[in-house]
């Protein structure tokens, strides 16, 4: 992430997201480093929130790495947290590679 999520930037990350994984069809696991977004506006967290849901339904997991408090308030309100479960907030990038690691399953990928 390069910043803040509002209405004006969701649809360049998610198009540039969508395009990282059909480059890579093998990826079925993505962390994402939200260190550097201090904000999340509604329509973002509503985009978000699909996205996520339409990557979930193509078996495709998300997760989250270095999310500020305040923004991760912002994505409970805006049911991000309950659909990607509580368990896939990450305090360090390494905590959620080597989480995915632990399981098991595919190579994680850093996005």
């Amino acid at each position: 992430m390069g910043g803040d999520l509002f209405f004006a930037s969701i649809g360049h990350v998610s198009a540039a997201l969508k395009a990282s994984l059909a480059a890579r069809p093998e990826v079925k696991r993505v962390l994402l480093d939200f260190e550097p977004v201090n904000f999340v506006d509604v329509t973002a967290g509503d985009a978000l929130l699909g996205l996520i849901k339409e990557l979930k339904e193509r078996g495709i997991s998300l997760a989250f790495a270095r999310v500020r408090d305040p923004v991760r308030h912002d994505m409970r309100l805006a049911g991000i947290e309950a659909v990607v479960g509580p368990a896939n907030f990450y305090e360090r990038i390494t905590d959620g590679v080597h989480a995915w690691q632990q399981s098991g399953g595919p190579s994680a990928r850093l996005a």
